[in-house]
């Protein structure tokens, strides 16, 4: 390549840039342990989920706490599927991204009529006046299909499908219609190029430039770390101008002043969305402007593309091929660890955490209603057991017979126990239920009088029954602090895997010494 452009002047960053462009190479960095630690990580998951026990025995089976728990672990058992289907489609993508693996993909987004087709065109008509290779190609019925034809541009441009071009030996720009808007057979190898992407660059108009909600459609690759170049385009304005004695309205280039200003303001709001974002604002590269028009209008001369904004555009390029060779250097990994955190983790967080949540609420106030219920229970008890003491004692007077007197009260104040018990408490199976020690009343049998012997049965049947009550409260007390220690344990063990998995993130993102 000459180190001149056809017009015989040197235009150094473009220059510079294409040269870097086609002696970029991926240096070999060995993701052996990354890969190794992020499957540990997914088998320590996956086996952690499969042992979850639940300590239901405490609850009747149609218990809405035992519901509630039934429903998490239905939901762990679908997502483990789900993850599994995930992983199996990553193998696509890291085929795809084998193929290209010796080129740095940058993924052109924006909204319509921002001019990205004409960007593409212009640094493909660039690439050709060097000498230097430039193939189109486009997605159709699931497959590339190479093809003569430039993009389409215009104030109707619709771009339908994802087309791109490769530039040189080594560069491929990709021109998508919308990263969640594809539909058919194309919509799964769509993912896949976009995927593969190395850098990104964020095209908006310089009329409305940098409306930041844009890049919320890039968040999966902003995830990923992911270089980040936001060009404004369109940075031409008309002014008056005398021609020919008649006052006429001539397009021309911003000011340098005008586009700083711009570049600066889109530079701090972008900044401030990665930071809502959760995204490290490191991977925003200082925005460019450029008019494609302009640089057209004055024939691609390097004067023109230095006004128009391409030097600056190339000098931008040149600093963000080093990030995006860094990211492909650890793709496969990249590709994973993004599995890992949005598939399984984020599920795990989306999904199986606020059914903790719920279920955990749902607890304390079986915890706040364990507080009242042994007065009501005990109140209901002696409701129901009260009106056939009477006849029951008449019996016993007569008799002076305790022992067929337990053998019939015993049994019914048990029964209607478990009844009263029930109906407060419906979700529990207590097992400490009984009146199990006898009810001493022989002091008063040996001189039978009505009235102390109704005055001291009433006192020692309310105190064994408030000792069975008080037990059984504390059984199911346990019963729903157990289950409590379950749900804390799994919530916390969400969020140590989440910290396991920053930890990996940071390990395989650390510059290379």
């Amino acid at each position: 390549m000459n180190a001149t452009n056809p017009q015989g002047v040197v235009a150094p960053h473009e220059l510079c840039f294409l040269s870097t462009v086609n002696a970029a190479a991926r240096a070999h960095t060995d993701l052996t342990p990354a890969l190794a630690s992020l499957h540990a990580w997914h088998e320590h998951i996956e086996r952690t989920l499969e042992s979850l026990q639940w300590p239901l025995s405490g609850f009747k089976p149609d218990s809405a706490f035992v519901a509630q728990a039934q429903a998490i672990g239905q939901t762990l058992r679908t997502l483990s599927g789900y993850w599994a289907q995930q992983r199996s489609e990553l193998v696509h993508a890291s085929k795809l991204a084998e193929l290209l693996n010796d080129k740095v993909i940058f993924l052109v987004f924006g909204k319509f009529n921002v001019g990205k087709s004409a960007f593409c065109n212009l640094l493909a008509k660039r690439f050709s006046a060097h000498a230097q290779p430039v193939q189109y190609f486009h997605l159709e019925n699931g497959g590339v299909v190479e093809t003569s034809d430039t993009f389409a541009e215009g104030e109707t441009e619709t771009t339908a499908r994802l087309q791109g071009v490769c530039l040189g030996q080594k560069l491929v720009l990709l021109d998508t219609p919308g990263l969640h808007s594809v539909t058919g057979k194309n919509a799964e190898l769509t993912k896949r190029f976009i995927e593969s992407a190395d850098g990104l660059l964020w095209l908006s108009s310089s009329a409305s430039p940098g409306q930041t909600q844009e890049l919320e459609e890039l968040s999966t690759e902003l995830g990923r770390g992911k270089p980040l170049l936001p060009v404004l385009t369109r940075s031409d304005v008309f002014e008056e101008d005398e021609v020919d004695g008649e006052i006429q309205k001539l397009l021309r280039n911003k000011t340098p002043e005008n586009r700083v200003l711009q570049e600066n303001d889109v530079y701090d709001r972008a900044s401030a969305k990665l930071d809502a974002m959760g995204l490290e604002a490191s991977i925003l590269v200082a925005p460019v402007s450029i008019s494609t028009y302009m640089a057209r209008t004055e024939g691609l001369t390097p004067q023109a593309l230095e006004e128009a904004g391409f030097e600056s555009l190339y000098a931008a390029l040149l600093d963000i091929i080093q990030p995006a060779l860094a990211y492909k250097q650890r793709k496969p990994a990249e590709v994973l660890l993004h599995h890992q955190e949005e598939n399984v983790l984020g599920s795990l967080v989306d999904t199986v955490l606020p059914q903790l949540s719920q279920l955990h609420v749902a607890l304390n106030a079986g915890q706040q209603a364990l507080i009242h219920a042994p007065d009501q229970i005990l109140k209901n008890f002696w409701r129901k057991t009260a009106p056939i003491l009477p006849a029951m004692l008449e019996k016993l007077v007569e008799s002076g017979n305790s022992q067929a007197f337990h053998a019939e009260l015993i049994p019914i104040a048990n029964t209607t126990l478990l009844q009263v018990f029930s109906d407060i408490l419906p979700d529990y199976v207590p097992s400490c239920s009984e009146l199990q020690q006898p009810l001493e009343l022989t002091e008063y049998t040996a001189q039978p009088n009505y009235e102390k012997l109704y005055m001291a049965l009433q006192q020692v049947l309310q105190n064994h029954t408030e000792i069975a009550v008080n037990a059984m409260a504390a059984e199911c007390r346990n019963t729903l602090s157990l289950l409590e220690k379950c749900i804390a344990d799994l919530q916390m063990f969400i969020a140590d895997s989440d910290d396991a998995l920053q930890r990996i993130k940071v390990t395989l993102r650390a510059p290379l010494a």
